[in-house]
């Protein structure tokens, strides 16, 4: 039996095509209801299977656009009191990491098959150790006196981030990804 496709645009993605992730949402945002001659279109939100999916996506090309550390401490120096540490996120991944907590939890279902960025995320993921898993799931939230506090998040955030660039660097990998861009270009 072969696994069912989310929708239409849900084998045609490539890494960096923004317009069919933004179009898979849409789509699956909005309903078409005939009645006769009557056409409605209802707006509802994403259901907690293709939102995790979508969100996966979006974060692996975020990760891949990004030219700087997804990720860094900043330190603001505070006249009489002590160094205080914040988590500065880059522009592409700060607003993504609102439901990172979230995406951690997700797993794609058995009967969904999965595209090549959410294959990227799961695997990383999955590579992860406990402690690791547990850091990401914390994300350093605690005193920000402390850098010992915050410093494990950043290395597993950045180490999660160099597991999802490394599979979708594995030749196999980008060897799928290409045989999927000829067929969509067809």
């Amino acid at each position: 039996m072969t696994k069912p496709k989310l929708s239409n645009t849900a084998g045609l993605f490539t890494m960096f095509d923004h317009e069919l992730l933004e179009q898979a949402k849409f789509d699956h945002q909005h309903t078409v209801l005939n009645h006769g001659e009557n056409q409605r279109v209802a707006i509802h939100h994403l259901d907690n299977i293709v939102l995790p999916i979508l969100q996966k996506i979006e974060f692996v090309q975020a990760v891949l656009k990004c030219k700087t550390p997804i990720v860094k401490i900043l330190t603001v120096k505070q006249h009489g009191l002590t160094d205080r540490f914040f988590r500065k996120f880059a522009k592409l991944i700060e607003p993504l990491m609102q439901s990172f907590f979230e995406l951690l939890h997700a797993y794609t279902p058995p009967e969904i098959e999965p595209g090549v960025a959410c294959l990227a995320f799961d695997h990383a993921r999955s590579q992860l150790t406990q402690d690791e898993f547990n850091e990401l799931v914390s994300q350093g939230v605690g005193s920000s006196h402390h850098l010992e506090v915050i410093q494990p998040f950043v290395d597993d955030l950045l180490h999660f981030v160099e597991l999802i660039k490394s599979y979708m660097n594995d030749p196999k990998v980008k060897k799928k990804s290409a045989t999927k861009i000829i067929i969509v270009k067809r």
